[in-house]
């Protein structure tokens, strides 16, 4: 029975062609349309500018590095790895199935920055990464939240939700918030004992504007949840 490729893509310099199908990844010759090698594995890329293929070995649970004449294995902890994205091909950003997000250097092919997303859930529905300047956003399609991460250093700034079509509410790390009145009232904090909805805290905890302050690079100093709760 013949493979049915499903996928394929050209170097940067346009030499050399992959051909993914079946688990299964050829590499071919532009000019004289011969195979080159073939690897066992799925989700080939280039990376971007260089004559270099990354691509996931299931069997293995790594990912594979080769530049035709070294390949370099960098072995994942988690079961499955959904997707991966490669930054001004320096760094690829990966995410895994288990809530993991892993920032990697494409020269070394080692880890630099971990992160958890906690959008993740079981079931069919899988996160989606959407790239900004700076910034990136993880969305789980199961529900109306998303939560924004630096490129940098993988460090969570954000997380924002909807309730309705007009109202939402923005989170900060640093415990700072903004949103719709409606959804102020409705969304709340809890100190372990006691819960207040977040228009019931001192006004300058509610930073208008804190999704476009947090994306453009600034911090905020952590907010004292205890002295949040007593009202200082």
């Amino acid at each position: 029975m013949s493979l049915i490729y499903i996928a394929y893509n050209f170097s940067f310099d346009e030499t050399m062609l992959f051909i993914e199908g079946e688990s299964k990844i050829k590499l071919y010759s532009v000019q004289d349309k011969k195979l080159m090698n073939q690897f066992r594995g799925k989700k080939p890329a280039w990376r971007p500018g260089k004559r270099e293929l990354v691509w996931l070995d299931q069997q293995l649970n790594a990912l594979l590095f080769s530049n035709l004449e070294q390949t370099d294995t960098l072995q994942l902890a988690a079961p499955h790895l959904w997707h991966y994205y490669y930054l001004d091909g320096t760094y690829l950003l990966v995410a895994l199935t288990d809530g993991t997000l892993l920032k990697i250097s494409a020269d070394s092919h080692q880890i630099t920055h971990t992160q958890q997303y906690s959008t993740f859930q079981k079931g069919v529905y899988l996160p989606q990464i959407n790239m900004g300047k700076g910034y990136f956003f993880v969305r789980n399609r199961r529900n109306s939240g998303l939560e924004f991460y630096s490129l940098d250093n993988l460090e969570r700034l954000c997380a924002y939700h909807t309730l309705t079509d007009e109202d939402w509410v923005v989170v900060a790390e640093s415990g700072h918030f903004d949103g719709s009145a409606n959804a102020l009232k409705r969304m709340y904090f809890s100190d372990g004992k006691s819960t207040k909805t977040l228009d019931q805290f001192p006004a300058f905890y509610r930073r208008k504007g804190l999704l476009s302050y947090l994306l453009s690079g600034k911090r905020l100093e952590q907010m004292d949840l205890a002295k949040a709760f007593s009202g200082n």
